[in-house]
């Protein structure tokens, strides 16, 4: 069996931190203005004294939530809003060669990988803006009402 290169392999990885782990946590940060829940329970990993323990945990959760923004993001922009451009439908059975295959996964790690971060980070960064919307309103009917009295 043959070991994967180690180019490959860190390439592909960091694909994956640009893909799924960067919007994750711009999206979990997004939370935290829609729940306060959220905000004490990232809070311990975000002090300067946190240990290693909840630097895991945080990264743990920001990847699902990765996830989370990831599918979202491939419903609105891949299912509604891009669906008249799409590959041909035998597109993937001709990736049976081997170089065929390889130069695929080069592709999908160089180019797709960062479209999926722009694409989710679009959709964090909506989830963003209504919460910090929400809270602002709130903010500023608080301070009417007190100064009303």
């Amino acid at each position: 069996m043959e070991t994967p290169d180690l180019k490959d392999l860190t390439s592909t990885s960091f694909g994956y931190i640009i893909a799924f782990l960067l919007p994750g946590l711009l999206g979990l940060y997004a939370l935290t203005y829609r729940s306060p829940t959220v905000a004490q329970l990232i809070g311990p990993a975000l002090k300067a004294e946190a240990n290693v323990g909840p630097s895991v945990i945080l990264l743990l959760i920001a990847l699902a939530v990765g996830l989370c923004v990831s599918a979202l993001r491939f419903f609105l922009f891949e299912k509604l809003l891009c669906r008249k451009h799409k590959f041909p439908d035998d597109m993937f059975s001709k990736l049976a060669a081997e170089r065929r295959l390889a130069s695929f996964k080069a592709v999908v790690d160089e180019h797709y990988r960062y479209h999926q971060f722009y694409g989710g980070c679009s959709v964090a960064v909506l989830i963003l803006y209504t919460g910090w919307l929400r809270h602002t309103i709130c903010n500023i009917s608080l301070v009417i009402l007190c100064c009303a009295r």
